[in-house]
């Protein structure tokens, strides 16, 4: 590749300078997940309390996904946020006044333009002021199974294996990893759960004594939860959902999309209410 910029450029024996591409303040981690909709909450929930608490102090936030993972995203972000998804509080309901936004093919092309500029823009800047970042990766077996022939074995690497994961993407460019000046724990996920140092000791023990909680909640919920559907009921119900999900825009031959892209309502979804509904 080089020697043909040389030559496409007429160059003759250039000096090439090689900057290494670390950032020591974006901290690298991912997490594996399992059923997309009993995920969904935990991934976004958060997101959107901070957005509603900090609205344009927000930090920018990319989540990157297929279609119709973005339109449930979207559909999930609009209910919760209701009328405060606007800015400023009580302004008029329009796309440019939302705080958030989605971008798939099916935008006009002026608008995909607009958006495409902006995220590259914006996205490439993260990290550049020196203000801390984190970047996050959620995954599942599917998106990293060997018949996704389109994603490189770095990135399994980088989410699968036990080891520095700035080690992996430094040295996918022929890079050395910098001696840190800071604490290991704000490299990666990696450093952060092998790290003896007592601030990640105490946060150990309080992930530990927070998971106890929610399981003793949560066996407290399923002792007190009513029996599930009967099976023709449950099958009744899939039915008229999904005569719900057709009725909605964005279904029938002269839509664009479908309806689970326009309204975030999915086929899988609807399985995961059948399942897990109770009377």
């Amino acid at each position: 590749m080089h020697k043909k910029i040389e030559d496409s450029l007429g160059m003759i024996h250039p000096t090439e300078v090689l900057v290494n591409r670390n950032r020591s303040n974006i901290y690298f981690s991912s997490s594996r997940q399992g059923n997309y909709a009993d995920e969904l909450a935990d991934i976004l929930d958060p997101l959107v309390l901070d957005l509603r608490a900090k609205r344009l102090d927000f930090p920018l936030t990319i989540i990157y996904g297929s279609l119709e993972i973005i339109s449930s995203f979207f559909s999930y972000f609009s209910t919760l946020m209701g009328g405060e998804q606007y800015e400023p509080l009580r302004a008029e309901c329009l796309a440019q006044n939302r705080l958030f936004t989605q971008f798939h093919a099916q935008y006009p092309e002026h608008e995909r333009e607009q958006i495409v500029h902006g995220l590259v823009k914006e996205a490439g800047r993260a990290g550049r002021d020196g203000l801390p970042v984190k970047s996050h990766i959620y995954y599942n077996s599917y998106d990293i199974s060997k018949g996704k022939k389109q994603l490189s074995q770095v990135m399994r690497d980088y989410v699968q294996a036990r080891k520095c994961k700035r080690e992996i993407i430094l040295g996918y460019f022929r890079f050395q990893v910098p001696a840190r000046n800071d604490a290991l724990h704000n490299c990666c996920d990696y450093h952060r759960h092998i790290c003896s140092c007592e601030d990640c000791i105490i946060a150990s023990v309080s992930n530990m004594f927070r998971e106890s909680v929610q399981e003793d909640q949560t066996g407290a919920i399923a002792n007190t939860m009513s029996p599930q559907l009967e099976p023709h009921s449950a099958e009744r119900l899939r039915e008229e959902l999904n005569l719900f999900r057709l009725s909605l825009p964005g279904s029938g031959r002269s839509a664009v999309g479908s309806a689970g892209l326009s309204s975030g309502i999915t086929i899988s979804l609807i399985n995961e209410i059948v399942k897990n509904v109770n009377f």
